[in-house]
């Protein structure tokens, strides 16, 4: 809808997590590079926000891509 695109995805796996979210102990990890309007981001952290298989989001602006290898870590 906001015209965004997905340039890569992963998933980082099953990981444990450093303190209990809604009693959950353990979670998957995934890691998303996008392009979006500026406006969108708003709009995709309210969507992750009421989706309740998604724990926790974060959402960083970056001009950047880091390799992989440097946040599987």
């Amino acid at each position: 809808k906001e015209k965004g695109e997905v340039e890569e995805s992963h998933i980082l796996g099953r990981r444990k997590l450093a303190y209990p979210i809604k009693k959950q102990t353990h979670a998957i990890y995934a890691l998303m590079y996008f392009k979006s309007p500026a406006e969108a981001i708003d709009k995709l952290r309210r969507k992750y926000h009421l989706d309740q298989n998604i724990l926790r989001e974060l959402i960083f602006i970056k001009n950047k891509k880091l390799p992989l290898n440097e946040i599987k870590g």
